[in-house]
């Protein structure tokens, strides 16, 4: 929130668009953050067509390389059995905190189902999604998953709350790497982010 000395710490203004393109689905722009007058790192659908790297990513001790452009579907290159790292950041606690889990996907006649289980918990949980175009998978909880290309997935939620919980996730997959950032707001303040290290076992 802003201060007298004008700085910003995880204010967050959310914007939705209206505008369709030619899948049928809204484009959209989701959060614009400002940790500083000087710092502006903005989200939208640009980035990771553009192959830009997203400020917050340059300043951790992650590099994502976006460089190499995946071919083909990537609800396809997400098949099979894949376990990650998940390194997690609190706007109130700067400390990293770390840990494990593993997944499953099948994907099968535009259906997509996956199963976590969180190796520090023993916690599992399922989601079952259906294509509603040839870019896009619904799930019952209304998050969209979207296939921009090139190996990049954006989930967010189908429709941008005017207050509650908004998790937006971004991901690139690369052969059998994929990376992924996770920002979560609450009533449009910044509370966590994540960044996630997968692999394909």
């Amino acid at each position: 929130m802003d201060g007298d000395d004008g700085k910003c710490v995880g204010r967050v203004r959310i914007v939705h668009k209206g505008a369709r393109n030619e899948e049928g689905f809204s484009t959209w722009v989701v959060f614009r953050e400002r940790r500083s007058p000087q710092a502006l790192p903005s989200y939208n659908s640009e980035i990771p067509q553009s192959r830009k790297h997203p400020d917050e990513i340059l300043e951790t001790n992650y590099p994502w390389d976006l460089s190499t452009k995946a071919e083909g579907s990537t609800f396809e290159q997400l098949r099979g059995s894949w376990k990650g790292v998940k390194y997690a950041i609190g706007a109130k606690d700067s400390t990293i905190r770390e840990s494990k889990y593993s997944f499953d996907v099948s994907y099968l006649d535009g259906k997509m189902d996956i199963n976590f289980l969180f190796n520090h918990t023993n916690e599992s949980l399922e989601l079952k999604g259906q294509r509603m175009t040839d870019k896009m998978i619904r799930f019952p909880n209304g998050q969209e998953l979207r296939d921009l290309g090139g190996g990049v997935t954006v989930l967010t939620p189908s429709s941008i709350p005017e207050s509650g919980n908004v998790i937006v996730e971004m991901a690139w997959v690369l052969g059998n790497t994929r990376k992924r950032i996770s920002r979560t707001y609450k009533e449009g303040d910044w509370v966590s982010s994540a960044y996630f290290i997968e692999t394909r076992v």
